[in-house]
């Protein structure tokens, strides 16, 4: 099959995932501003990276410990309510997104909506990786903040979300239990790694 022939099924079904995130909020940077703005996102957290490197010394355990549990444990959390919702108050942008042209049946919607929410989290997640690293990476206290830790912290935090991702499209994971789950993980880790640094 040749380029031409593929070029209106991959523009459909790009045109789909665009649509998805849209409706979810689960839109990468590229989605939600442009390839240009994409790069200078890119950029500006780059900057940020090397600040945060430059001011190492003011940085201490228990500091760092509570910007991996907003960074890390939080905001890829926080994403999957949307999904829940769904199931309650948001049942008319679950329809729309069933008569969505392309993918017609349920379970291609599921495979497409946490595909969407794959990408949507492996961008934040690598670039708050980096924010954290760059942060503890003078720290030679033990915790997350070290670079090997926050690493394969972040990818279970990333496998985590999405286990969760599909109880939350299935139903059967309430707002409650994932506020829950979230503020446990983050008092775990923050109490975890400062206990770790007061040792």
């Amino acid at each position: 099959m040749s380029n031409t022939d593929a070029s209106p099924n991959a523009l459909a079904d790009s045109l789909y995932q665009d649509r998805i995130a849209t409706l979810l909020g689960y839109q990468t940077l590229r989605q939600a501003h442009g390839v240009r703005r994409q790069y200078l996102s890119y950029l500006a957290v780059m900057g940020f990276v090397l600040v945060a490197f430059a001011l190492q010394p003011q940085y201490g355990g228990p500091f760092l410990s509570m910007w991996v549990a907003v960074l890390l444990i939080w905001m890829p959390l926080r994403s999957i309510g949307r999904l829940i919702d769904l199931r309650d108050q948001g049942r008319a942008t679950l329809d729309e997104l069933l008569l969505i042209p392309g993918r017609p049946t349920h379970d291609q919607l599921q495979a497409s909506v946490m595909r969407q929410l794959r990408n949507s989290l492996l961008e934040k997640q690598v670039l708050m990786t980096l924010i954290i690293i760059a942060m503890g990476a003078l720290n030679e206290a033990p915790g997350l903040h070290q670079p090997l830790p926050a690493i394969a912290f972040s990818g279970v935090m990333v496998v985590v979300s999405l286990g969760l991702a599909k109880l939350a499209w299935r139903g059967v994971l309430s707002h409650r239990q994932l506020g829950a789950g979230t503020i446990t993980a983050m008092l775990s880790v923050f109490i975890g790694t400062a206990a770790l640094n007061i040792a």
